[in-house]
């Protein structure tokens, strides 16, 4: 090839090494989003070996052994990258939903935090691991008391409610401060229709401990069940006065709040507020999830969406169920199908379109997210989703960008870095796609105030150091290539081949320095310790035998 001929300059080498990087991984995403996962693994694998440093074969990786249904691979993959570099935020949710799918909620809990902290994680990111944390901490708080559960909620599948009723009760006076317990009670005495009973545990729970949103809403439920609208009215306006409420549930009590409202101004009798089949199953659902029950919200949602196929909320329920179990697949398969016979459901387009995301398909995510903008949808869902077909668009665009690169297309590669340097997301690797294109043009005065201004924004890293290094090298301008080809080094991030690359390039800087200054030993020495420290490197053998042949030593 070009690059292997030494055809190419070392800037541009270096440009084709992350853009072949990039290439690679495309490739990969193409096998896992059409669901060839062992070609995905092996095409990731590769470009992983092209970049040690790079966290996106490796996410990709994990995400393949995920869908495999191999999460104990997924997570040797995570852990084995992030005990060795700094992960980001995203790839730390990654581990933690991870995580939480195989039970290990204490490091579920412990990512979460990680991630929350980290400076990469978008706006639209942050609420769902708030969520995700405090969901992980409580539900790891209250591990024990859910297993103890199960006995519960098995007599409550086989309709065995007094069964239900007795051990719920013995498991509410051993935990008399855990919520599960009351849930799970209120449950029981609900499908027993003692609707009246269930309202009294959640009162003598509520009188001695803070109830959360979600409690406060299961009581204001029952109490409008038997009529007593002024106190469902209290309680749903209290659950909504609760921070971090997400979107579907706060959508659920504003409706029911106002349901109640209405009944209660025009004198509604307890038939009247009773919640409908479809309401009960979705709150049953909605509850499960909150005390950690994601099987018994499935359950649920099915329920629901039985009594309703075409109602957006039930699938909607069932796939955050089936995501928080890590069944990515048969959520995916789910949306699909509900799609296909409610092709206008803004709610579930733009859920497909965050799932499509996280695969890799961000073809198939810009397509759902636009059109799910087409509809309405609450505003803050509205903004994210918004936010997250900005930034599919750019990612669409960079990618385009890229793969001109690598195939050294240097009027696509101009015009599609550009078009990617338009977006307020644009990060440096876009630049550098324009610098390496104009530079590849014949217009390396142009690159070089390209590179200028880029390295001018500050935080710029190594790679752009290195690449403004070669243009200055083009250039003539030998003191300023070796003071960028040493900020390269000490900025760091520089892939391993691109790294001993630039080695070279200060090694050979310093010996033609001292050889002007007829020191011939020190130049030597320069050029004699890089090729002792990379013996591997062709490039510094045969500078060095040139250095030889220069001085007549053969």
């Amino acid at each position: 090839s070009a690059r292997d001929s030494g055809a190419l300059t070392q800037e541009q080498a270096a440009a084709v090494d992350v853009a072949l990087f990039d290439l690679a991984m495309s490739a990969a995403y193409k096998d896992f989003n059409e669901s060839r996962l062992n070609e995905a693994i092996e095409k990731a694998r590769a470009a992983h070996e092209l970049d040690k440093k790079a966290e996106a074969p490796v996410g990709l990786i994990a995400e393949a052994y995920s869908r495999q249904g191999r999460a104990q691979a997924a997570l040797d993959e995570l852990n084995r990258y992030i005990a060795q570099n700094k992960a980001s935020g995203r790839l730390l949710a990654q581990r933690g939903y991870l995580r939480r799918a195989m039970q290990d909620l204490k490091g579920a809990a412990a990512d979460f935090e990680a991630a929350l902290a980290a400076p990469d994680i978008e706006p639209s990111q942050t609420l769902p691991l708030q969520n995700a944390l405090a969901e992980a901490t409580k539900a790891e708080q209250d591990s024990i008391v859910q297993a103890e559960l199960a006995e519960v909620y098995a007599a409550i599948a086989k309709r065995d409610y007094a069964r239900a009723v007795k051990a719920a009760r013995v498991l509410r006076a051993k935990y008399p401060n855990a919520e599960a317990p009351v849930f799970a009670l209120m449950t029981a005495l609900t499908k027993s229709r003692q609707v009246k009973e269930a309202v009294k545990e959640a009162d003598a729970f509520i009188k001695d401990n803070t109830p959360s949103a979600t409690l406060l809403a299961q009581r204001g439920y029952s109490r409008r069940a038997t009529g007593d609208l002024p106190g469902a009215i209290a309680d749903f306006r209290a659950a909504l006065a609760q921070p971090a409420l997400e979107p579907a549930q706060a959508k659920r009590l504003k409706l029911a709040l106002a349901e109640a409202e209405r009944a209660n101004e025009s004198g509604g009798s307890s038939v009247g507020a009773q919640a409908t089949p479809l309401q009960q199953a979705l709150n049953s659902g909605y509850d499960a999830l909150k005390v950690g029950r994601p099987d018994e919200a499935v359950r649920a949602a099915r329920e629901a969406h039985s009594l309703d196929p075409k109602a957006e909320e039930p699938v909607l329920l069932l796939l955050t169920a089936l995501l928080r179990q890590g069944r990515k697949a048969e959520a995916l398969a789910e949306a699909n199908r509900y799609l296909a016979s409610v092709p206008d459901s803004p709610g579930v387009l733009a859920q497909r379109g965050f799932m499509r995301r996280q695969a890799g398909d961000v073809s198939g995510a810009a397509a759902d997210f636009e059109q799910a903008l087409k509809y309405e949808l609450p505003a803050d869902q509205k903004l994210n989703v918004a936010q997250a077909l900005d930034e599919a668009r750019y990612t669409l665009v960079a990618e385009k960008a890229f793969k001109a690169l690598a195939a050294r297309d240097w009027v696509s590669a101009l015009r599609y870095g550009r078009a990617a340097e338009a977006f307020p997301r644009a990060d440096e690797a876009v630049f550098r796609v324009t610098i390496a294109a104009l530079a590849g043009l014949g217009h390396p005065d142009e690159a070089l105030r390209a590179s200028n201004a880029l390295i001018a924004r500050g935080k710029a890293t190594g790679q752009a150091y290195a690449q403004r290094a070669y243009l200055r090298k083009t250039l003539g301008d030998g003191d300023g290539a070796l003071a960028d080809f040493v900020k390269a080094l000490d900025r760091g991030g520089l892939p391993a081949a691109q790294r001993v690359a630039v080695e070279l390039e200060i090694a050979i800087a310093r010996s033609s320095a001292y050889e002007t200054q007829g020191d011939v030993m020190r130049a030597r020495d320069e050029l004699v310790n890089f090729a002792h420290t990379h013996p591997g490197y062709a490039a510094g053998w045969s500078t060095l035998g040139q250095f030889y042949a220069r001085q007549k030593e053969y």
